[in-house]
This record gives structure tokens, C-alpha cells and sequence, in this order.
């Protein structure tokens, strides 16, 4: 929400299923939601859809990498990265 206003500035439809968390990435560009078996990932800047993950198990864990160009996946006794920018940042 806008401070001044109070107005909405995004609105992001997971779908048909509850988000159960929502996390930004350590650059502000990008938000990733998630419910019991699937990922997000959006545009923080105009609310567009960037790529759906689902899994069959249940999604335990969502965390962005360092670099901001990927999130990790935790799924049943599975974790994965899944790239969510062509470009990505090294610090250090």
C-alpha cells in the first residue's frame, strides 16, 4: 500500500489455492508466493507472472538465493533451485 494514500499498489492472485508465504528478493525486483504445491514468482514492479513451479509433495520452504536470480524449493525430502532471472549479481 501506498503510505501517503493507503491505496493498493499490487495485487498478486496465487489462484485456487491459499498462499501459505510470500517472500521479495534481495534486489526488489521480484516476490515469489506459495501455497502447498506451488511457487510464483512476479514482477515487483507491475505485478506480472514470471514462472509457476508446482510439486506433487508439499512445499515446505521458500528462500531466494543470494544473488537474487533463483529461488530454492524445499519439498518433501527434495530441495531445488529454480532460476527466475537470466541475469544475476555476485557480491564480493
Amino acid at each position: 500500500m501506498e503510505l501517503e494514500t493507503g491505496k493498493e499498489l499490487l495485487r498478486l492472485d496465487h489462484g485456487d489455492e491459499p498462499v501459505r508465504g510470500s517472500i521479495g528478493s534481495p534486489l526488489a525486483t521480484r516476490i515469489a508466493t506459495y501455497g502447498e504445491h506451488s511457487v510464483k514468482v512476479w514482477n515487483a514492479d507491475n505485478g506480472d507472472q514470471i514462472l509457476e513451479v508446482a510439486r506433487e509433495t508439499p512445499i515446505a520452504q521458500v528462500e531466494w538465493l543470494n544473488s537474487g536470480g533463483g529461488v530454492m524449493v524445499a519439498s518433501g525430502d527434495t530441495l531445488s533451485i529454480v532460476k527466475t532471472s537470466i541475469t544475476s549479481i555476485s557480491w564480493g
